[in-house]
């Protein structure tokens, strides 16, 4: 898996030259998908809850987006998007003298109750992380690791805000695991069955 993730790094994108440049784009997306109607207005303001902080060093620094909660309360979350889903995020990065080194982040979206699956994240693992995909995405489990592009936050956040919606139309896809025995035989028969009979009922 090492050449797969190796290939999938030499393809990262480029970022803008200044930590506070590139807080500044996140803010602006932020924003504008506020103005559209498809994140709710943050009580305080988007500014509020997306900050840039330096925690390690001078050359480091950490931009982080709303609450992030391991038990995925919805009374920690600040960035909620029109459908009551809620996101949080968080991005390492080192300072250079010409650009701003990638060196990890995480992308959350957590669904309202009920929904499968219950949340997404998107994770670059730190380099030294055991994981051997750094790049990857993880739906509604851990142990999971689905490879994924390395993405800007400004295309995630496009994925989470304006993507990745549930089923829209009158008959929304539902899991098997969710069907009842009925349900399965029909979808069984539509499959197996191209002939004019009736199907079970």
């Amino acid at each position: 898996m090492s050449e797969l993730s190796d290939r999938i790094w030499r393809a990262r994108p480029n970022l803008p030259a200044r930590s506070h440049l590139l807080h500044q784009e996140i803010l602006k997306f932020l924003r504008d998908a506020v103005r559209s109607g498809h994140l709710r207005p943050p009580r305080g303001g988007v500014v509020e809850h997306v900050r840039l902080d330096s925690p390690r060093d001078k050359d480091e620094f950490v931009i982080i987006g709303g609450t992030k909660d391991f038990k995925r309360r919805r009374t920690s979350a600040r960035l909620f998007r029109h459908d009551g889903a809620w996101l949080h995020f968080t991005m390492t990065l080192r300072q250079t003298d010409t650009a701003i080194e990638l060196l990890g982040y995480n992308f959350e979206l957590v669904y309202p109750p009920g929904h499968r699956p219950a949340w997404i994240r998107f994770d670059l693992n730190f380099e030294d992380h055991p994981n051997e995909i750094r790049s990857h995405l993880h739906p509604d489990n851990a142990d999971i690791i689905v490879p994924a592009p390395v993405m800007t936050p400004t295309e995630i956040l496009h994925l989470m805000l304006y993507g990745m919606q549930p089923s829209a139309g009158r008959h929304p896809r539902a899991p098997t695991d969710r069907m009842t025995p009925r349900q399965r035989a029909r979808l069984l028969w539509s499959f197996r069955s191209r002939s004019t009979t009736n199907p079970p009922r």
